[in-house]
């Protein structure tokens, strides 16, 4: 199961890290967020699958059983880079649809 989070995070993240767009389906209902604050998101929620990885090979060649700390180590990983990355694009994000207000274009002083 957490394989499978782990692979959405990473298929997300990578999208979200070459393209530096994130629509409302990340950035939220209504919003949208575009930059290198993306990217970053993206690089943030690429980095658990590659580091759980790392993390498990050494751990099954120090001690078989450091495999459960592992675990326990990918899982906050996974929570801990889903949190991050909602956090930054929260901050990144602008709303869809709104457009600011344009002065007039001819006001002439009195």
């Amino acid at each position: 199961m957490l394989l499978i989070v782990e692979l959405l995070l990473f298929g997300t993240g990578l999208y979200l890290a070459i393209t530096g767009k994130a629509g409302a389906w990340a950035a939220g209902k209504g919003y949208s967020a575009e930059g290198n604050q993306v990217r970053l998101a993206g690089v943030v929620l690429v980095l658990p699958l590659p580091l759980a990885f790392c993390i498990g090979v050494v751990a099954g060649i120090v001690d078989p059983d450091l495999i459960i700390v592992a675990s326990l180590i990918e899982f906050v990983m996974v929570i801990g880079s889903a949190i991050i990355a909602t956090f930054i694009l929260r901050g990144a994000r602008k709303p869809v649809g709104i457009t600011p207000p344009v002065p007039p274009a001819n006001i002439e002083p009195k």
